[in-house]
């Protein structure tokens, strides 16, 4: 008797399981708030990670342009390295105001940014312009992944602003090393 006490109970904890899991089954189909939760946490996510490759780049070429104004350069050289670095500088407040908006903490400084810039050179402007050109395309690389993959129309729109300067800051950069 006792065995069949144990099979009927099991039986029904098994009913009981498969009822359950078809419900779930259900919700996943229609609106399922844990997923709704869920999908918006990887969304976050990845914003995060966006908004701090881009600051790192940002402050990368930041730093770039202030390493490039403490040495000679010519005229044109450093015109075009001041206009990178106001923009960058400006691109920089826009980053932490989306930031602070999605309570999304992202740097301030560049730590393992230790690009060596050959200062004994002749043609400084021309290592320095060399160096931020690379570090503009990386831009826009990861400004197109943004626009890509985001959700966040905030995001997208500094991300399609963003790659329309930096292409005019390339194109200024390519037409002085011609």
């Amino acid at each position: 008797m006792k065995t069949f006490k144990h099979i009927s109970i099991a039986l029904i904890f098994s009913i009981g399981i498969v009822m359950f899991f078809n419900a779930c089954k259900k919700d996943s189909k229609t609106e399922n708030p844990f997923l709704e939760v869920i999908s918006e946490d990887i969304n976050n996510k990845v914003n995060t990670q966006f908004l701090t490759d881009v600051t790192n780049l940002n402050l990368k070429v930041v730093n770039v342009a202030k390493l490039a104004k403490t040495n000679e350069l010519e005229l044109p050289t450093k015109s075009i390295i001041k206009d990178i670095e106001t923009d960058h500088l400006e691109m920089n407040k826009k980053l932490k105001k989306i930031a602070r908006e999605n309570l999304i903490i992202i740097p301030d400084t560049v730590y393992d940014y230790n690009q060596q810039i050959d200062t004994l050179n002749n043609n400084r402007g021309y290592v320095y312009l060399v160096e931020l050109e690379k570090l503009l395309q990386e831009e826009i690389t990861e400004f197109e992944l943004i626009q890509e993959n985001t959700k966040s129309k905030e995001i997208e729109s500094l991300a399609y602003e963003s790659i329309q300067d930096l292409k005019e800051k390339l194109t200024d950069i390519n037409e002085f090393l011609k």
